[in-house]
């Protein structure tokens, strides 16, 4: 009885230990199931979320970068370029300016010298001038006309004893003239004057003559002269023959 009950109870012992075994399979394999899926939820979205992360913040920087560096180094020649053809202009430019700056420097200097010789060489010419007319006025003679008709008389005065006055008788526009000078070196006799022969005719009157008489076939056309001062003769009005009285005084 004992050995029987024994074995029984031997047998229901594994029995019951195998049903444990086999439920606790079986729960575990339940749990599994039920675990593992949830485990992979849980997971796998971090992970992509992380790959996904990396790829964005990692690998994009990344090519940014990469796409930054190769801009800068496609435009550095350009900049480069540029800098040194404005540099070679800039260069250009400043040797033109100093070129012209000199020469125009030295054009100057002579125009102004030379602006200083004619001023200085007008100033002389007109000081000699003033002063050879000033003694001309001084030490020439002075004339006076008056009269009418056929007559004129000239009064002469500043005249040296020592000095003889020259008369010069010339056509200026008439073809013809008979002239003679009294008190001259020529004598009474006078001369013919023509266009086509002898157009000019000049004497002297002889030493310490104070007075002398022009005597002119034809007025109009004919220039008198006295020491190469010409004589006003528009106060003859005479178209024939005219007399020109000269006093000495």
């Amino acid at each position: 009885m004992v050995d029987v009950d024994s074995a029984k109870l031997l047998k229901r012992y594994r029995e019951l230990t195998n049903g444990k075994t086999q439920k606790g399979s079986a729960v575990a394999e339940d749990e599994k199931i039920t675990i593992v899926p949830s485990h992979k939820q849980a997971v796998k979205p971090v992970q992509k979320q992380e790959v996904e992360n990396k790829d964005e913040f990692g690998v994009g920087s990344r090519s940014s970068r990469y796409k930054s560096a190769e801009k800068n180094t496609t435009y550095l020649p350009i900049v480069m370029l540029c800098v040194v053809a404005l540099a070679i202009l800039a260069f250009v430019t400043f040797v033109t300016w100093s070129q012209l700056q000199t020469d125009s420097n030295n054009n100057s200097k002579p125009s102004y010298s030379v602006v200083h010789s004619s001023s200085s060489e007008s100033s002389s010419s007109t000081s000699e001038s003033s002063t050879s007319e000033s003694s001309s006025e001084e030490k020439g003679l002075k004339m006076e006309t008056e009269g009418s008709g056929s007559n004129l008389t000239v009064n002469v005065s500043n005249v040296s004893d020592t000095d003889n006055l020259t008369v010069d008788i010339k056509l200026s526009g008439a073809d013809s003239s008979w002239v003679s000078v009294s008190n001259s070196e020529t004598g009474e006799g006078g001369t013919l004057l023509s266009s086509a022969g002898t157009t000019s005719f000049s004497t002297a009157l002889v030493a310490g003559a104070k007075t002398s008489v022009i005597t002119l076939g034809v007025t109009e056309g004919v220039t008198v002269s006295i020491n190469g001062q010409e004589v006003d003769m528009s106060a003859l009005t005479s178209t024939t023959v005219s007399y020109i009285t000269i006093n000495i005084q």
